[in-house]
């Protein structure tokens, strides 16, 4: 559960600071953070996925077009 937590904090906070990055490399560095964040957390047991369907699934679609 504290890993959860600590990756939700850590994803909000990279996004945040994604925000305010000037430099090239935390520009790059910062949006890598955060999409490694949204797959840890979309890819828990808890949260459903249409696996066999994932062409059609909102899951995989959201997870894309949030990348």
């Amino acid at each position: 559960m504290a890993f959860i937590i600590l990756m939700f904090a850590e994803t909000i906070a990279c996004l945040g600071f994604l925000s305010q990055a000037r430099e090239k490399l935390w520009r790059g560095v910062f949006p890598a953070l955060t999409g490694v964040g949204l797959v840890v957390l979309g890819f828990q047991e808890a949260i459903f996925r249409r696996d066999d369907e994932w062409l059609v699934s909102h899951f995989y679609c959201g997870i894309t077009a949030a990348l």
